[in-house]
């Protein structure tokens, strides 16, 4: 596989292309617009706190925005060390033109599935803390967003005192380095850090290569099965798929995972053989997984309706 554009790529663009700031950008406070606020970052050596909410649908994210970060006892602690940036998506995704594309790009860089998601990160767009609603109060709210800074300072100094090690002990420097982030987003951010890591530690004394391995294998795949999917390359989105699983050597939910992701491409093609041999496959490694129930009731589904078709010939 070829390695996955690394995640200056995306910022880069959005440093580039927003050159104008919208005439809602008004919150003396609130950013609505990256560039301005990385600006302001920079200029005052600051990090930044994004917020992706959803506050005129989303309930909790109305609790969250009235009870948390509108109030002062969280604003006036934080905007000591960090730069604010909240990015409102509206219900069914309908963003105002000139907001859809950086938010949308912003949104997958991220991995956001949720709201409210906060992320706090350094004015290079690296992540190193995150969060989301919890029922507490504004300023200790506040005080856990800004206990991050310790876990950044963390990385900045192992970072560097990996600089001078080499082997186990370099190794065991870059894990510090490495913020624990949810899913790949490690990967997505901290990708050299990883690479470095494995490559000092073949014996895997710090217990860590097999899993960034995989997270970086995942975000290399996930990466390239956006890019074939753009360009409506689906015979190469399954032959990628079927390398993914062999390579990786797929066991249980994951591999379901990834038969789900050929399933979709299957289906987009109207390849009925293949949607039935691919959900057979998928039963087969646990029939009473979640994923495992789902494709048996659409093997269930696809015979009844077999049958509704040969009767009524």
């Amino acid at each position: 596989m070829k390695r996955f554009l690394t995640h200056p790529a995306i910022f880069t663009i959005l440093l580039s292309t927003m050159t104008f700031v919208s005439a809602q950008e008004k919150d003396p406070v609130w950013h609505t617009r990256y560039k301005p606020a990385v600006i302001e970052a920079k200029k005052e050596n600051k990090d930044l706190i994004l917020v992706f909410t959803g506050s005129e649908w989303i309930d909790i994210c109305k609790t969250f925005e009235s009870d948390i970060i509108s109030q002062p006892e969280f604003i006036d602690q934080v905007t000591k060390k960090f730069v604010l940036l909240k990015l409102e998506y509206p219900e069914n995704n309908r963003l105002p033109k000139e907001y859809a594309m950086e938010y949308q790009l912003l949104k997958d860089a991220y991995r956001v599935h949720g709201f409210p998601t906060v992320l706090v990160t350094d004015h290079q767009g690296r992540p190193f803390g995150m969060n989301g609603y919890q029922p507490i109060s504004a300023d200790h709210y506040g005080k856990i967003l800004l206990a991050m800074l310790k876990g950044k300072q963390i990385r900045d100094e192992s970072k560097e005192k990996a600089k001078s090690l080499k082997g186990v002990e370099k190794a065991k420097a870059l894990v510090n380095a490495i913020p624990s982030l949810p899913g790949t987003l490690s990967a997505r951010y901290y990708a050299e850090e990883m690479r470095q890591l494995i490559a000092s530690d073949p014996n895997n004394k710090t217990g860590k290569v097999d899993k960034f391995k995989k997270q970086l294998a995942d975000v290399e795949y996930s990466t390239e099965m956006q890019k074939l999917a753009a360009e409506v390359q689906y015979g190469k989105m399954i032959e990628l798929t079927d390398e993914y699983i062999r390579d990786q050597k797929l066991e249980g939910e994951h591999l379901q995972k990834a038969l789900y992701n050929k399933l979709g491409i299957q289906q987009k093609q109207k390849n009925t053989t293949g949607v039935v041999q691919t959900l057979l496959e998928v039963v087969a490694v646990n029939p009473k997984s979640r994923l495992g129930k789902n494709a048996q009731k659409m093997l269930d589904s696809l015979r009844a309706q077999k049958i509704e078709e040969t009767v009524g010939q």
